[in-house]
């Protein structure tokens, strides 16, 4: 176990002490950021508790979140949140509805868009490249317009220029 570790330590050793110093700083803005989303769900449920009790609460989820018991920590989370809140002397209808406003923000309003992204990446499906795509598609287009020539697309551009596309060969399916 141990070599496994210190294989993996080499190539980390690699990574520009910059890059290490962005990477913990952009991690602790995340968990401030989530942490303030607690504490906005608290205040928007009338919650009186201080930050040092909410920290405290979220510090609990969070490690209660790395148990690989659920995916994204599902029961866990909203559980450990729960009883601490109550037990930080909350009470339960308050606790109930900032835990509930807390994940709904922060966990089931962004999981669409995380699943729509990891199938996007399965498939080859690339926003970038689309918008590369459209974009330069425009400017094709506007070029085309103001000197009244024949609209090329860019992956036509690389057809020869027979006015016939590599795809308009191919037999349809």
């Amino acid at each position: 176990m141990i070599g496994h570790i210190a294989d993996a330590a080499v190539p980390a050793r690699a990574i520009p002490g910059r890059l290490w110093a962005a990477t913990t700083g952009f991690s602790v803005a995340n968990w401030l950021l989530d942490l303030t989303c607690l504490v906005a769900a608290g205040q928007a449920c009338g919650l009186t508790l201080d930050y040092g009790h909410l920290a405290a609460t979220y510090l609990a989820a969070q490690l209660a979140r790395q148990l690989p018991i659920a995916p994204g920590g599902i029961g866990l989370v909203e559980t450990t949140l729960l009883t601490g809140l109550i037990a930080a002397g909350a009470p339960p209808t308050n606790a109930a509805a900032t835990v509930l406003g807390y994940r709904l923000i922060s966990f089931w309003l962004i999981l669409p868009r995380g699943i729509g992204t990891s199938a996007c990446r399965r498939f080859g499906i690339h926003a970038s490249e689309n918008l590369s795509l459209a974009v330069a598609n425009s400017v094709v287009a506007v070029r085309t317009a103001s000197t009244g020539s024949t609209p090329r697309s860019p992956a036509m551009a690389r057809a020869p220029a027979t006015g016939r596309s590599s795809r308009s060969s191919q037999s349809p399916t």
